[in-house]
């Protein structure tokens, strides 16, 4: 067994790095290694302890605290994390697909060109909900990664692949976006994605709400981008492209004031069925305020169409404001 796998051990064992290991460039050294997903060297998690009804045989590392740890190159695919606390650690190139972290804190964590493919970033245990505060993540893979309702906090997403990612309940807090999100989702209100049979694993969405507070989109390019479930992006900062994005307020009010004289019966018919099925849905109607990209029109629709039906939308919304 040689040093790294002696530290991996002791940690499972002891919950944290003992004082008598030595730090190597800042951190204590658990790079490029590779934990077994059949659960050789992870303590078993009893069924009834946590809600893993998804999994018979379920194996994690638990209440495990990760401090200045260095886990570049190394491979946790598949693996289970409950109730860790990881701060001030180092992910380069660590390959975390299909890993599952339930109800974990991450304080001040690099994750630069990390494999997160199909994690569950922010599964949870009861009202223990996990949170990401003061992390950094460049060029990571976000691809498919689920969520229930984590606390985001003063991070930093950086040209990150988002492809189809639905933060679900995740919860928003002064946090950064630069470079391209394509086909991504936040929500006000998300669902609860846990199995909440039995009754201490209950929770209610509604007292978890994405407060979207100070969240910077001033350098990223919003591609099919959602905000929807009762969202409040009041205090959001967009891009300055009115080509492109359009934020309507009182969206519904917007909308039934909107009017197509000059254009043909059956554009206009074309442009309120559009409208009503793209913005007047159930998941928008508690909303201050609408994001419309530009993007999300083009589905299946005439170029030239939602070029005119944007650029009706953005002469309307001049005088809308004006009141």
């Amino acid at each position: 067994m040689n040093e790294k796998e002696k530290l991996l051990k002791t940690l499972i064992k002891n919950k944290s790095v003992p004082n008598n290991y030595h730090k190597k460039d800042g951190y204590f050294d658990l790079s490029s290694i590779k934990i077994s997903s059949d659960g050789s060297n992870l303590e078993k998690v009893r069924n009834r302890e946590y809600d893993f009804v998804f999994d018979k045989n379920p194996t994690a590392l638990k209440k495990i605290i990760f401090k200045d740890v260095n886990f570049t190159q190394s491979d946790f695919s598949e693996i289970t994390f409950v109730k860790c606390k990881f701060e001030n650690c180092l992910f380069f190139k660590t390959k975390l697909k299909e890993s599952r972290f339930f109800a974990c804190e991450f304080v001040n964590c690099i994750f630069d060109q990390t494999n997160f493919n199909g994690a569950t970033m922010g599964g949870r245990i009861g009202h223990h909900l996990g949170s990401y505060t003061n992390c950094h993540f460049r060029k990571a893979n976000l691809k498919n990664t689920n969520y229930n309702f984590p606390l985001l906090k003063g991070c930093f997403f950086e040209n990150c692949d988002f492809y189809m990612v639905d933060f679900n309940g995740s919860r928003f807090e002064s946090c950064k976006f630069e470079g391209l999100l394509d086909d991504v989702r936040f929500r006000g209100v998300g669902n609860d994605l846990s199995d909440s049979f039995l009754f201490w694993n209950r929770l209610n969405p509604h007292r978890y709400k994405n407060t979207m507070s100070n969240v910077d989109f001033s350098r990223a390019t919003l591609t099919a981008v959602a905000f929807s479930h009762s969202i409040d992006i009041s205090t959001c900062i967009w891009p300055i492209d009115d080509s492109q994005y359009l934020i309507i307020p009182n969206h519904i009010e917007f909308f039934t004031s909107l009017n197509f004289v000059g254009w043909s019966k059956e554009e206009s018919e074309y442009a309120l069925s559009t409208i009503k099925w793209m913005f007047l849905r159930e998941e928008y109607s508690n909303q201050k305020a609408l994001f419309i990209d530009k993007n999300l029109l083009f589905e299946g629709r005439n170029e030239i169409f939602v070029e005119k039906l944007f650029h009706h939308f953005r002469n309307h919304l001049q005088y809308f404001l004006k009141g």
